[in-house]
């Protein structure tokens, strides 16, 4: 079943995922002025380690089948 519904889904995330990904950046760039430089740092880290986790796990994803 989801290998028979997998194209649908992955054209439906490709439509979405620009706008997820823009609406991500608008909440950090927020999220940033809020902080002092020190936070800014550790935040700017945390970030870059979850997209990292995130792009990991999307490969995993995509060649399991």
């Amino acid at each position: 079943v989801l290998s028979r519904h997998r194209s649908a889904m992955d054209s439906m995330w490709a439509e979405l995922r620009p706008r997820m990904d823009a609406r991500r950046d608008a909440i950090r760039a927020d999220i940033a002025t809020l902080l002092t430089p020190e936070q800014r740092a550790r935040y700017t880290e945390l970030t870059a380690r979850l997209d990292a986790e995130r792009r990991e796990k999307s490969k995993r994803d995509s060649t399991r089948q």
